[in-house]
């Protein structure tokens, strides 16, 4: 069923909203839905995000909810910080997978009143890690296609609930898409082996390029031909980019796309959220 993915700094407001969501659906839908946090899954957030292999534990352990209640007959509502734009886009890629719809509220809320909120929660977070998770958010942008459906709302602002409603429930389901996708693949007769092409291209440029990145001090790779930025803390091996190469093609056949632009764009991407997930 639909994945609803709220995101936003710690003690913004997100589990208020995901309440207020779950209790709408079920009064003027009459549909059951989940909500999928920390505090659901008796996670102490001081311990869950203390450091890095906490915190991808709990990334991981969240998604692997998402994953289990997103085949079942209900709303699922992730109400969690989902501050890293890689996560988000592999949350997406569930979504798409399991062939139902999705969108994105993102609470832009100042620091000053997350501050504030957190002062007074059971399950609250240590000031110092509160600041320090708020200053790593990476804010969704529109132009990024599988960050939207995306809805922002600030600081006690109304909850767009008859706009989230119309996409993740009235809306043409996106996991349709690729239906349409693969017919005008069959029309490009060379179009898969062009995809391949794309994406060698885009490791020939990881090689050449990511020692002398990394050496300089900021490992940010620019690829010719889009404008995704790849960021790396160290430089992969020609192992592990072949075996990125074989899972995202394996993914495209679950979740095609429509031109080889975005064959660029997904396979850039793809290759951040495993370099972040696994914490390289």
């Amino acid at each position: 069923m639909p994945l609803l993915l709220i995101c936003g700094p710690p003690a913004s407001g997100k589990t208020q909203r995901a309440l207020e969501i779950q209790k709408l659906v079920k009064e003027k839908l009459n549909k059951e839905s989940i909500i999928i946090n920390e505090e659901n899954l008796h996670l102490i957030k001081d311990d869950a995000y203390k450091d890095n292999t906490s915190e991808k534990m709990t990334r991981g352990f969240l998604k692997s909810n998402v994953e289990k209640y997103i085949q079942a007959g209900q709303l699922v509502i992730f109400d969690s910080i989902n501050y890293i734009k890689g996560y988000r886009y592999e949350l997406y890629c569930l979504a798409r997978a399991a062939k139902t719809t999705n969108c994105q509220l993102y609470l832009n809320v100042p620091l000053e009143i997350c501050q504030k909120n957190n002062e007074t929660r059971e399950n609250k977070f240590n000031d110092n890690l509160l600041i320090d998770l708020y200053k790593r958010m990476e804010v969704p942008k529109q132009k990024d296609r599988w960050e939207c459906p995306y809805f922002e709302v600030r600081f006690q602002e109304k909850t767009p609930f008859e706009e989230m409603i119309e996409v993740l429930f009235f809306a043409e389901k996106t996991a349709k898409d690729p239906v349409a996708t693969k017919k005008e693949q069959q029309n490009e007769g060379n179009f898969v082996h062009e995809q391949e092409k794309r994406v060698q291209e885009i490791l020939d440029q990881i090689l050449n390029k990511q020692v002398e990145c990394i050496q300089i001090g900021n490992g940010s790779i620019k690829f010719q031909g889009t404008k995704s930025t790849l960021i790396l803390k160290r430089a992969l091996s020609i192992i592990e980019l072949k075996k990125l190469r074989l899972e995202f093609l394996n993914m495209l056949r679950i979740t095609p796309v429509k031109t080889l632009e975005q064959t660029n764009e997904a396979f850039i991407n793809f290759i951040q959220a495993q370099v972040e997930r696994l914490g390289q």
